[in-house]
């Protein structure tokens, strides 16, 4: 089934797409897009060992993210290739492990928060996308930012972020899709899965920066997962990446099944 996946990757990575957000308007090619693409590739190889066309193609696919995706301006990912508007989606990529320039991705976390942070809230982008009307900030992005913040040494300014969201849930602490930014009223989808994982991935995260500072949220979603597993459960957490019936089993396949589990 991975091999499947990682093939299929292969033939059609280079196409455009509606992006994560299921966009109305014409196909693009989105650097989050990409970015996943990369990662399924980068994660099958983890799993299954050398295999020479999948190691072309997620070279390719960095080359591409690398000369067509940033702004020759202002130095940051855009949302889409010779399309220099900016996707809060683009918060998420520092955490995925890809060899991307540091000053790329930090520059693109400032260049998403000047443009689409509106007070402690972040609009998933300001594009047009088909749709007729307007929307609110998106909660699960305004999460997404407390985990860049981290990830580039910015505690003090992810903590209190963190906290001042956490204010904005309502009387039995949920939380809706979208937020009114003036209004502080809850929009979308009520109430919204994504927003409560992004909560719980953010709290992680903070715990896991006061554990081992920048040093701890390196790497991909496993090893952040092993981390936080080795600090919360008692042991280490072993049983949550050895099976019992093959102890000596090598644990980085567990690694990579977690990071494609993220991928999907």
């Amino acid at each position: 089934m991975i091999q499947e996946v990682a093939d299929h990757v292969v033939d059609h990575w280079h196409e455009p797409d509606q992006g994560i957000w299921e966009m109305r308007g014409e196909p693009r090619h989105h650097v989050y897009s990409k970015a996943m693409a990369w990662v399924a590739l980068d994660r099958a190889l983890r799993l299954l060992g050398p295999h020479p066309h999948w190691e072309t193609a997620r070279d390719d696919i960095l080359q591409a993210i690398v000369t067509q995706g940033i702004d020759p301006r202002g130095g940051s990912l855009m949302q889409a290739f010779d399309h220099d508007e900016l996707d809060a989606a683009l918060l998420l990529i520092p955490l995925l492990d890809i060899p991307i320039d540091k000053a790329v991705l930090a520059q693109t976390v400032t260049a998403v928060e000047k443009r689409l942070r509106d007070s402690d809230v972040v609009h998933r982008y300001l594009t047009p996308d088909g749709l007729p009307g307007s929307e609110g900030a998106f909660l699960i992005c305004s999460f997404w930012l407390v985990d860049a913040l981290l990830t580039f040494g910015q505690a003090e300014e992810a903590r209190t972020l963190f906290e001042r969201l956490l204010a904005k849930a309502n009387d039995v602490g949920l939380y809706a899709e979208e937020i009114d930014p003036e209004r502080g009223l809850f929009l979308g989808n009520y109430p919204q899965a994504f927003t409560h994982l992004a909560l719980i991935n953010s709290a992680i995260l903070l715990q896991l920066y006061e554990d081992g500072s920048t040093t701890a949220l390196a790497g991909t979603h496993a090893d952040r997962a092993r981390r936080a597993a080795a600090s919360m459960v008692p042991d280490g957490g072993n049983a949550l990446w050895r099976d019992s019936a093959a102890p000596d089993e090598d644990t980085g396949a567990y690694q990579a099944i977690l990071d494609l589990r993220s991928v999907s």
